[in-house]
């Protein structure tokens, strides 16, 4: 296929808070119960009567320069020539660092599994033709998948359609991580969707690149190994106070 920059537009003015996205993404892509890789949140301006809804999908943004990538000891996160960011479930060991690193707050740990999760825009339906679960399930056009410049191209327009309406509707493609994959057509601020106005990634990210990722195969094993002999040292010391708390009071 044609390694060109792929990305999704969300219209929020088009989304009505289904849930099929979600619903569609968790069947999709096998996501274990109590974990998201995509959702739809709400939110409310003005005051009663006069209350305005919103409602838009959080996922990925699939920033042009991910920082999960970056800070990932795995190699569980990888970008792809056409600019989608994947997760590779079967190497996450659940180490919480893309979580961490996120700017956007994207990632989710689920406890249950001892994993990470966040959107891959489907990259096993792409690399087959095929649009991502949300974008295919959304019944209300207000997902759209393609070429990024493209639906750059088109969410400009639709603004401009929509400025009657929504004085305050803007595109939102944060250029602070390099752009995104993802592309909003906002009605209102980005704050009254969830989303961060200006994303910035940790300084401690190019740290954790430079200087700690080269050794991470194996600091990570060794940390696992200093928690479990932490662990039993304290079992330890405290099964010996306790025997001699016992030896002083004479109990048998």
């Amino acid at each position: 296929m044609d390694k060109q920059k792929l990305g999704m537009l969300v219209d929020v003015a088009k989304c009505i808070g289904c849930n099929a996205c979600t619903i569609a993404c968790k069947a999709e892509n096998k996501i274990p119960e109590g974990a998201f890789a995509t959702e739809i949140r709400q939110g409310w301006k003005g005051k009663f009567p006069n209350v305005v809804n919103f409602y838009s999908k959080i996922a990925c943004m699939h920033c042009s320069d991910p920082a999960c990538v970056k800070v990932c000891p795995v190699g569980a996160l990888y970008q792809t020539p056409e600019g989608i960011v994947v997760q590779d479930q079967d190497k996450c060991v659940g180490c919480q660092y893309c979580v961490n690193s996120c700017p956007f707050g994207i990632p989710q740990y689920n406890r249950a599994v001892d994993k990470s999760f966040k959107c891959t825009m489907c990259m096993h339906r792409v690399s087959q033709g095929m649009e991502p679960a949300c974008v295919a399930t959304c019944p209300t056009g207000a997902l759209q998948f393609g070429n990024r410049a493209e639906l750059r191209a088109k969410a400009e327009q639709r603004v401009k359609d929509l400025k009657g309406r929504f004085p305050l509707a803007n595109v939102y493609q944060p250029e602070e991580v390099g752009g995104t994959g993802l592309i909003y057509v906002l009605t209102d601020t980005p704050a009254n969707f969830g989303l961060v106005e200006h994303p910035k990634v940790s300084a401690t990210v190019e740290v954790w690149q430079d200087y700690v990722q080269p050794y991470a195969a194996w600091l990570i094993p060794l940390a696992l190994l200093g928690s479990a002999t932490s662990f039993l040292s304290s079992r330890l010391l405290t099964n010996k106070n306790e025997h001699g708390d016992h030896e002083e009071r004479g109990d048998k």
